[in-house]
């Protein structure tokens, strides 16, 4: 399975894993992120699947894709204080996995979107370079709100 690990029960990946790789890994929850890879739940039994399929061409993007993409990151941010291994993915694992990690980063531990995305790439090498994802990010400011049993040794950013 191709996946780093961003944090305790986070992680990001490219390409939907074979569910073998699924459960090996303890995997309870895999997001599915790429428009263009979105298999059948039924090659996935046993797995929890959230599909949050967007583009990532380098466009602005359109209100109700972030939307959805807010929500998937609220709800692996959910998976994740509820100490379920999460595996976010999308084709290549670096950009639209990244948004969505990134941003489950600051939901998770009131980080800035600045911080989580210097926190994605020390994670995964090469993530995160798509620009407007980026810049989607780094307008998000640090929060008090994070939960604070979760701001601990072991999930603090790598490096």
């Amino acid at each position: 399975m191709s996946a780093s690990r961003i944090a305790s029960k986070l992680y990001q990946g490219s390409l939907p894993p074979f569910v073998g790789e699924l459960h090996r890994a303890r995997i309870h929850t895999l997001v599915l992120c790429a428009a263009e890879l979105q298999p059948s739940e039924s090659v996935l039994p046993g797995i929890e699947v959230l599909r949050c399929g967007f583009v990532d061409n380098f466009e602005p993007v359109c209100f109700s894709t972030l939307g959805m993409i807010d929500e998937t990151a609220t709800r692996v941010a959910a998976r994740v204080r509820a100490k379920k291994r999460t595996l976010v993915t999308c084709a290549a694992g670096l950009n639209r996995s990244g948004l969505v990690t990134a941003l489950a980063l600051t939901k998770l531990y009131g980080v800035s979107g600045r911080d989580a995305v210097a926190w994605v790439q020390r994670a995964r090498h090469g993530a995160l370079f798509n620009p407007v994802f980026v810049a989607i990010l780094e307008k998000i400011p640090a929060s008090l709100h994070a939960a604070p049993a979760l701001r601990t040794l072991d999930s603090t950013p790598p490096g």
